[in-house]
């Protein structure tokens, strides 16, 4: 096991942030006083009228430019495209500087939702409840996999302090998903001709196999 966590921590440090170009990221960029700012609290408002009643946040909306003005139980989130992990950094950083307890409620529903989709190999699937279709294979594309681990790392992290709001019990529980959530990495990775090569888009949820996607 201790090698595999070796080489799925690697595998993240390669990676970087990928924080990618979310909205919800970009607002990790303005300085602390923003966040107090009634722009901040505006853009902090609207992130919480997007999460959905599972404690996701939808793809391909500005979650943080304008209020949410449909029904609650319509919105559907996701861990695909940079979805969630951006609009939960935000939150845990506003609660952090502001205090207003209405950010740590939806960060702690966010993480907990997190925690809740993973599966028991490690793996999680583009959003929870998993559709029976290609949603529900372990995603890797647009850098879910790793978004969500990177989150948890640093949720996990004492030196970072946006995330002190976590509490043991959620701080154990992140600290397993991290060890299953790179032990699958290590195990989906492809072998060809006897050597350890790559990985695909997406994994089959049980097997672990490489899985068809959407098909263009």
């Amino acid at each position: 096991m201790k090698s595999g966590l070796f080489g799925g921590l690697l595998i993240l440090v390669v990676a970087g942030w990928c924080r990618g170009d979310s909205a919800a990221d970009r607002l990790l960029n303005k300085p602390d006083d923003w966040f107090r700012s009634e722009a901040g609290q505006i853009a902090l408002a609207n992130i919480l009228s997007w999460q959905s009643p599972q404690g996701a946040w939808p793809k391909g909306k500005s979650t943080v430019d304008q209020q949410y003005a449909g029904e609650r139980d319509k919105l559907k989130g996701t861990f695909d495209n940079a979805a969630t992990t951006g609009e939960l950094r935000v939150l845990a950083r506003g609660f952090r500087l502001t205090g207003d307890p209405a950010y740590k409620t939806a960060f702690l529903a966010g993480l907990d939702h997190i925690l809740q989709a993973q599966y028991e190999n490690g793996g999680w699937p583009q959003y929870y409840p998993p559709s029976q279709g290609y949603h529900g294979h372990i995603t890797f594309n647009d850098n879910s996999m790793v978004r969500l681990l990177r989150l948890l790392l640093d949720a996990t992290d004492p030196s970072q302090a946006d995330f002190a709001l976590l509490d043991g019990a959620r701080r154990s529980r992140a600290e397993e998903a991290i060890e299953r959530g790179i032990d699958c990495i290590v195990r989906c990775q492809i072998v060809v001709v006897g050597e350890l090569q790559v990985w695909c888009a997406q994994h089959d949820k049980r097997t672990l196999e490489p899985a068809v996607g959407r098909s263009y």
